[in-house]
């Protein structure tokens, strides 16, 4: 009996081809490692269907196994005062809070769940607008997570937690992405770069430029 072709989970790509999947993450409002992922299982999930074998190496099951049986990563809830980050989001736009009197940026919240500041941190001016950054930023700081909190993160262990200082001069918690931790150094120039949590939610965070 033959056997069942088997689908390549891991594939070398040239340059080129690279950049053409690059293009199609900014395009989808991600990072290039969570659309090859995405597109992987993809292709996985027709093979499972067209009752093909999905090999698994055996120094990545125990990850794997980790990761289809962690439970779903929280997705934000965005309300009416968070809407339009929410949006700038979707549509591939890190909006910040601007101040219209003096022009000076910050950042639309201090943590989840807290509300927005409504006046200026530099003149205390109540008139607020959102805005789009420029998406630039430098590494301000990190650390590693290696202690798992959360069963939906466990796959990703160890991962890092970034503070990044956007161009306008805000200061965001968020992750590096598209990033091998021992290649972080603070003050290393970011772009910014979109995950896509569901179809109404996508968030920030940053690869090296």
């Amino acid at each position: 009996m033959m056997p069942a072709p088997s689908a390549v989970l891991s594939v070398r790509v040239t340059p080129a081809e690279r950049d053409l999947l690059a293009a199609a993450a900014e395009q989808a409002h991600t990072n290039l490692s969570d659309f090859v992922r995405r597109k992987a299982l993809e292709a996985a999930e027709i093979d499972v269907l067209d009752r093909r074998v999905v090999t698994i190496p055996a120094e990545h099951w125990e990850q794997f196994e980790r990761w289809v049986h962690a439970p779903a990563k929280p997705v934000p809830v965005p309300d009416e005062a968070s809407a339009p980050f929410f949006d700038g989001a979707l549509h591939g736009e890190l909006m910040l809070l601007r101040c219209r009197a003096c022009g000076t940026y910050q950042s639309p919240i201090a943590y989840i769940g807290v509300p927005l500041r409504a006046r200026c941190v530099t003149c205390f001016c109540g008139e607020l607008e959102w805005a789009p950054s420029s998406g630039n930023a430098t590494l301000y700081s990190f650390a590693l997570m290696h202690q798992l909190y959360d069963q939906a993160f466990a796959a990703e262990l160890p991962y890092n937690i970034a503070v990044v200082e956007t161009e306008e001069g805000v200061r965001l918690t968020s992750q590096v992405v598209d990033c091998l931790n021992d290649a972080l150094e603070i003050g290393m120039p970011l772009m910014v770069t979109f995950e896509r949590c569901s179809d109404e939610v996508a968030i920030p965070k940053f690869r090296p430029l």
